[in-house]
């Protein structure tokens, strides 16, 4: 995905993991519990809609470098989903990547994680093309 915002500025919304709420689908919450927003180890209560169902869940910040690199690690019930966002710079803005593996126990799922990443990218894109 691309967007036309500079690095800086994707990092800064994407490590703030509370924006999720805003470009996810199926988070309903996101909130910082402890640590602090960008940097390792920040950790985060989200409340999820699977399945029409309310699940609670953590999520933390397992890598960060800024303006190039966020890993994020999600727990809730038997699933750990590791997603990393790669950013690079792109001819009008930054290109991002984003990578999401559901280790052993959501690997029955990681095609519906597939397909909810790239409708989230996309909401995402919009979402930081209309804030810059």
């Amino acid at each position: 995905m691309e967007t036309s915002c500079p690095r800086g500025a994707v990092y800064a919304y994407l490590s703030d993991l509370a924006s999720m709420a805003e470009w996810t689908e199926v988070v309903r919450t996101c909130e910082l519990v402890d640590g602090t927003p960008g940097e390792r180890g920040a950790t985060y209560r989200q409340v999820l809609d699977l399945g029409g169902s309310e699940w609670d869940g953590t999520i933390e910040v397992t890598r960060a470098e800024p303006e190039r690199k966020l890993v994020t690690v999600a727990r809730t019930g038997p699933i750990k989903l590791t997603t990393t966002f790669e950013l690079d710079d792109a001819a009008t803005g930054t290109a991002v990547r984003m990578i999401l593996d559901p280790g052993v126990a959501g690997a029955p799922m990681a095609s519906m994680f597939r397909s909810a990443g790239e409708v989230d990218l996309e909401t995402l894109r919009h979402r930081l093309d209309g804030n810059h």
